[in-house]
């Protein structure tokens, strides 16, 4: 199984990390820099990634998110990006923006 280590405890937009050899479709373990791991699948530039808890046991959600990889280096590894995060049921390329809308509504 392929491995994805990232340079932080969680993935978000700008987040990087490097793959321990040309990434394909299938599946992933990302393996954080605190030392957790989160089950994975990559399909094209989509990383899904499954629910999973850091260290210090914040729950993190299952969520996708769009990769980008660079050219492979010297030794074979190759550095990816996370370019910014999918709706989990949008179609390839869809990217969530949160709207003002989200952060302005009142408490219920």
């Amino acid at each position: 199984m392929q491995e994805f280590e990232t340079t932080h405890s969680h993935l978000y937009p700008g987040a990087h990390g490097v793959a321990g050899k040309r990434p394909v479709d299938g599946p992933v373990t990302v393996v954080f820099a605190d030392g957790t791991r989160a089950s994975a699948n990559l399909s094209g530039t989509r990383l899904s990634v499954a629910a999973h808890r850091t260290s210090t046991g914040t729950e993190i959600s299952a969520k996708d998110w769009r990769v980008s990889f660079d050219a492979p280096m010297p030794d074979g590894r190759v550095a990816f990006r996370v370019v910014g995060r999918l709706a989990q049921d949008a179609p390839p390329g869809m990217t969530v923006r949160p709207s003002m809308f989200q952060f302005c509504m009142p408490p219920r």
